[in-house]
């Protein structure tokens, strides 16, 4: 008999980039340039609950502004019905 359940153990990662053409952007404080990697797991407690943590790393550049640089750590808890 093969087994059809999902292993209770889930990972992602991905990466988004955002570079909008300069020459469009005329405000100061616009977002010139946007990334961020991320990478995460969860784990299955119930059918109905998991729980999970995720880490990401967040680049942006402005018009005019100092860039912007973030490093999160998030935790999660789901209860779907």
């Amino acid at each position: 008999m093969v087994r059809l359940d999902a292993p209770p153990c889930h990972s992602h990662f991905g990466y988004g980039i955002d570079d909008p053409n300069n020459a469009d952007l005329t405000l100061v404080g616009s977002r010139a340039y946007n990334q961020f990697y991320f990478g995460n797991i969860s784990y299955d407690i119930t059918k109905s609950f998991l729980a999970g943590i995720e880490l990401s790393s967040w680049r942006t550049l402005y018009v005019g502004q100092l860039p912007g640089d973030s490093v999160r750590c998030e935790f999660v808890m789901k209860y779907g019905f």
